[in-house]
């Protein structure tokens, strides 16, 4: 579980550096020009890297934000029930009692760890968002690395091409042990001396 006192010292800490920094004419001066983000196209739940979700633009508005994209499988169950206090947003997923295997899941949360501390996760990715680069950058790999499930193992991998919103990419498509041959399965399907007997 995150030591969620962690996370507002270093927020306390960037607000209180703010005010000081707007105390001693480096800042924010009377005169400054405000900024009106509009929230009309955001999303609730969900954004991207260009256009994040609409907790983070209340929260930086037209300030400093950075973002840290980590990708992997998240067990968002044990980080839900772990960090409910700093649960922001949430979309939860179940089935009615009538069916056959009853599903629960967590998709798309949100957490506050502070005043500009956020982080977004779902089942591929974890993004942290705070002022420094560094900081987003912690944030991002902490809750990573309580949160990130260990890789399952696995027969290879294949890759396919999809078009995505930022041109062409390559999805990995992982093979389960399952798709192993033992070498009598190999030499069936394949020949004897094609390669099965070293496997």
């Amino acid at each position: 579980m995150l030591n969620a006192l962690e996370f507002p010292k270093t927020a306390t800490t960037q607000s209180e550096q703010l005010s000081e920094t707007a105390a001693h004419g480096q800042g924010k001066s009377e005169s400054s020009p405000a900024m009106i983000c509009d929230l009309a196209e955001a999303q609730a739940f969900v954004g991207d890297i260009r256009k994040p979700h609409v907790p983070i633009i209340s929260a930086f508005g037209g300030g400093r934000l950075h973002v840290c994209w980590l990708t992997g499988s998240c067990d968002l169950d044990r980080a839900a029930s772990e960090n409910a206090d700093a649960l922001f947003r949430s979309i939860r997923t179940m089935d009615s009692k009538h069916a056959k295997d009853t599903l629960e899941e967590w998709d798309d949360l949100t957490f506050q760890f502070g005043p500009w501390a956020f982080l977004y996760a779902d089942k591929d990715r974890i993004v942290g968002f705070a002022t420094t680069p560094m900081e987003a950058e912690r944030l991002a790999t902490q809750f990573g690395k309580t949160y990130f499930k260990p890789p399952a193992p696995s027969a290879g991998t294949f890759y396919l091409i999809e078009q995505g919103g930022f041109g062409l990419r390559c999805q990995s498509v992982t093979l389960s042990p399952a798709t192993i041959l033992n070498p009598e399965t190999f030499n069936l399907h394949y020949g004897r001396g094609s390669g099965g007997a070293e496997l």
